[in-house]
Parts: structure tokens; sequence; C-alpha cells
């Protein structure tokens, strides 16, 4: 039985001799306790910190779509922001049955250090559930030569009723396989 005493009395004196220790340390009978130094609201801030908000990059985005699996009456397609981060006005088209190249410009500005760029593209057919896409682009900072610098990005997306009929397919295919 005392083995066992030693065994939880130790590491309790332990315990509590160095907080006996610390509290020793820290707090003295003689000395008021100090106030911290409030914040102070109205501070101005650095010129970096300033700098690094109005510090956006603006690019014109030619986004490339092509839909394959489109239905007999095309699809809606809704592109916006991605993140806070990106800006640009939401852009809604129609696109008919063939799912053709179609070119969507967009005036974009980064707000990021980063100059990162999102793109939420929403793709709604009649009687699916709506699809979102997630594209991305770094935009370029303009140069002497560039002054407005464009891209391009391509973006193949598959319709939401031929996602849909893949997802059926493979459903059936890992059931007949059991």
């Amino acid at each position: 039985m005392p083995r066992a005493t030693w065994k939880i009395a130790l590491p309790m004196g332990l315990c509590l001799g160095t907080l006996a220790v610390a509290f020793a340390q820290n707090a003295s009978i003689d000395e008021p306790p100090q106030a911290r130094p409030r914040a102070v609201v109205d501070a101005p801030k650095p010129e970096s910190a300033r700098k690094e908000k109005t510090d956006s990059v603006v690019n014109t985005i030619k986004l490339v779509l092509r839909i394959s699996g489109l239905g007999p009456k095309g699809c809606d397609v809704e592109i916006k922001p991605g993140h806070s981060g990106c800006k640009f006005k939401t852009i809604e088209r129609h696109v008919a049955r063939d799912g053709r190249a179609v070119t969507v410009s967009v005036r974009a500005e980064s707000l990021g250090a980063d100059h990162d760029c999102a793109f939420a593209i929403t793709l709604r057919e009649p009687n699916q559930k709506p699809m979102t896409y997630r594209r991305g682009v770094r935009l370029v900072p303009p140069t002497v030569d560039k002054p407005d610098p464009i891209q391009s990005v391509p973006c193949f997306l598959i319709s939401p009723s031929l996602a849909a009929r893949n997802q059926d397919q493979d459903a059936s295919s890992k059931s007949r396989r059991r």
C-alpha cells in the first residue's frame, strides 16, 4: 500500500510546488496590479496596410465555355464570383443545344494579395438539378507593355442531364457487380 501512496503523492506534490513558485514570482503583495494599456480606437493605420486594401488587379478574362450532353432546350449559364476576393458583375447566358463554344468576356478585379479570381459557373437545365463548376485564374498585374491584360480560360463542362445519366449508369453497374 505505501507504494501506491507515493505514486500518487509525488506527482501531486510536484504540481503544487510548481504552482506555488509561479504564483510567488508573478504576484507581489506590495505592488498593485497593473492595468493593461488600452488600444486606441482611432489610431492611424500604417501606409502598408492602406496600400494593400487599394492594391487591386483588374484583367479582362475570356471564358470559353464548351458544354457537352445538353438536352433539346439547352441550358442557362450563370457566372458569378467564386469568393469574396474577386469582384465582377454576375453574367447570365442561354446556351443552345449544340453546346458550341460560348465566349464570355468578364472584367474581373482581384482584391487579394495573391491576385486570384475564382468563377462559380452554374448550369441550369429544365427538370435537372443545377450543377456548379468552379474555375480559377491568377490575374496578371498590368505592365507598361500591357496596360489591360487579357487572358483566355477554356472551360469544358458536362451538362446536368449527362451527369445524371452517368451517375445512373455507375449505380446500375455497381449493383450488377455485387
